[in-house]
Formats: structure tokens, C-alpha cells, sequence
């Protein structure tokens, strides 16, 4: 990440375009594959291992949800989305269920730092379940121009069924000179293979000198913190490892608390509750803050905090910002009253 771009990325990609629904595929009982096209017809410009973000409009009030690209970056007009279908999951189920060919919908971004270094020491890229949707981005893209930079990609699945795209992944990857693939099964595994859940010490035994390597890992909060941790104690240095979680990790259940806060542009004064954000304070009143992702890769939220104190959980956001008053919502807990610019 360039901390000092952030503003202009935000700028650059807040504006929203209208995107045509041209197919929807099915990959696993609980994934599937989203095609689209913008109407403007130019191309989404995007760095492999991004994501976008979806707005539509259920029962008459704006929703948006992040989802990853999974097609290869390219000068088209056309990209895929990889979205998983949740049990109760007001957005995944109306795309799949409510959309056709056809219609229209809002898209924002490209957005996140999820992306490849821009040096050539080996690449290990690690998916869990659906964290394996940004991977198959960067590893179309290697295809589309023959990388030759050292690649090893480790996919986390339960079981065969759960296998998403690895029938691509097994042919993309044969087309890479210098690529290889693992794949690990921690409740059922195809015949003659063992059952073996991916794990630090798993993973680092298979690695001829992993100090060297770059990381990339997505997936499950605590398996990538996990992971993480046993790449830090084998010496691996942190500015080596990117990650990105499919949901924000637990928040422990003492941040923030009963204080006054006041959104100063809007005129609003509120009293926050144990274990809200300044972004769920926020929505909860009615103060308008953007946002996508809700875990501090996107920036969407910063804001600027005038006056208080608060306990601000890390993230990829700019060097210097806290210093300047300058905050991620989502990633702030007051601790006492505060005054923000919203």
C-alpha cells in the first residue's frame, strides 16, 4: 500500500456505475459466480486480489456488500464476482434469487490492498473456503501473462464438494512453469488422500526457505491469525505478510462503552453502547459514513476525530493518520466522549 494515495483512491473509485447481469453460475452448493458487464462499457481497472462493492435496493432501502473479483485483470468491460450464498444473508440471497440476465445494479471500486507485491521473491498464496475467490484473480492473471515468478498456492477445503474452483486451479496452475498447488482437506478428503487441516507448522514444513517468500492469505479470521503467528515465529518478517479475513475478527467485549458522542456536521448527539464502533454508532443514528468492508481495507470510513479519545483496532490505514486526527469508523471505539466530523 502507498499510505499517501488513500485519499485519492478514495475519491477516484467512490463514484458509482451502473453494471449489467449477464450470467450466474453455480460452483459449490453455497458459491457462485456472478458475470457482469458496466454500461459505460469501459473496463474496471482493477489489480488482481481487489474487490467491489454492490449497492441495491431491498424492500426500499440501500444495501452494499463487498465482493471479490475473481476474473483476471484485464482492458475489458466484463468481470466476475465470487459470492458466497449465507444462511441468512440478506444480499447474497437476493442476487442469487432476485436477479436475472439482464438487470442493472450499482458497483463501487475497485478497492483493498489485497494485492501482489511488486517484486519477484516467491509468491505463497494461501485461500481458505471462500477466501479462495481474490486468489483465483492473481492466479488467472499469472496465466493470462506466463508469469515465471515462483508461486505456491495452498487452498484450504472440509471436503470434496466444498472444492471451490479447483478444477480451474489445477489447470491454470499446470500452465505456470514455476507454480505448484496444495491442497488441504480438514474434514474428508478424496480417496488416497489424507485428511490434514493446513496448519503454521504444516504449512512452513513445505517451504525450502519461507524467510524469502511473500505471503498472501485469505480466509476465516482466526485460521489466518493463526497462520499469521506461526509465520512471525518462524521469522518471516511482517511487511511480507499481507492477509485479508472474510469477516472482521472478534471484538473484544470491553471496547468502547456509554459516553457522549457528537457528529459534528451533522448536528447529531448520541450516547454510544459497550462494543460499538464509531461506524455503528453512526448507522444507528442515522449519520451518513460510507463504508464497504467494515474491516479497515477499504478506507471508505475515514472521518476526522476532533476531540475524545478512543481505542483504535490496527489496520492498513496511511502512517501519520491517527496523528492528524484522521480515523477509520470502523475500526474506532470511544473511551470517552468525542466529537467527529461527520
Amino acid at each position: 500500500m502507498a499510505p499517501s494515495s488513500a485519499s485519492a483512491t478514495r475519491t477516484d473509485v467512490a463514484r458509482a456505475r451502473a453494471a449489467r447481469v449477464l450470467s450466474k453460475t453455480d460452483e459449490t452448493a453455497d458459491v457462485y459466480t456472478l458475470d457482469l458487464e458496466f454500461v459505460d462499457g469501459a473496463p474496471l481497472g482493477h489489480q488482481p486480489g481487489q474487490y467491489v462493492d454492490l449497492t441495491i435496493e431491498i424492500e426500499g432501502e440501500p444495501v452494499n456488500r463487498p465482493y471479490s473479483v475473481t476474473s483476471a485483470a484485464c482492458a475489458s468491460n466484463r468481470f466476475s464476482l465470487g459470492i458466497k450464498r449465507e444462511a441468512h444473508g440478506l444480499v447474497s440471497n437476493y442476487l442469487d434469487r432476485e436477479l436475472t440476465a439482464g438487470d442493472e445494479i450499482s458497483v463501487r471500486g475497485p478497492y483493498g490492498d489485497f494485492t501482489r507485491p511488486r517484486n519477484r521473491r516467491p509468491l505463497v498464496l494461501i485461500g481458505a473456503g471462500v477466501g479462495i475467490t481474490p486468489l483465483l484473480s492473481l492466479v488467472r492473471t499469472a496465466s493470462r501473462a506466463r508469469d515465471r515468478r515462483p508461486m505456491h498456492l495452498h487452498c484450504a477445503y472440509r471436503r470434496p464438494d466444498d472444492a471451490l474452483f479447483l478444477d480451474e486451479l489445477v489447470e491454470l496452475i499446470a500452465e505456470l512453469p514455476r507454480a505448484t498447488l496444495t491442497n488441504w482437506w480438514s474434514r474428508e478428503a478424496p480417496a488416497g488422500v489424507e485428511v490434514a487441516r493446513l496448519t503454521g507448522d504444516r504449512l512452513l514444513a513445505g517451504l525450502a526457505a519461507p524467510r524469502r517468500a511473500e505471503y498472501m492469505l485469505c480466509g476465516p479470521a482466526l485460521l489466518m491469525a493463526e497462520l499469521r503467528s506461526g509465520l512471525l515465529a518462524a521469522g518471516v518478517h511482517a511487511r511480507r505478510i499481507r492477509s485479508e479475513a472474510f469477516e472482521p475478527e472478534p471484538v473484544a467485549v470491553d471496547l468502547g462503552g456509554v459516553f457522549p458522542i457528537r457528529f459534528v456536521s451533522s448536528g447529531t448527539e448520541v450516547e454510544s453502547l459497550p462494543g460499538e464502533s464509531m461506524l455503528d454508532i453512526a448507522r444507528r443514528v442515522g449519520v451518513p459514513i460510507d463504508f464497504s468492508c467494515r474491516s479497515g481495507s477499504c478506507h471508505l470510513c475515514a472521518v476526522t476525530l476532533l476531540e475524545g479519545e478512543a481505542d483504535l483496532l490496527p489496520s492498513d490505514w496511511a502512517d501519520g493518520a491517527a496523528a492528524r486526527g484522521e480515523i477509520l469508523a470502523c475500526r474506532c471505539y470511544p473511551r470517552a466522549g468525542c466529537e467527529v466530523d461527520a
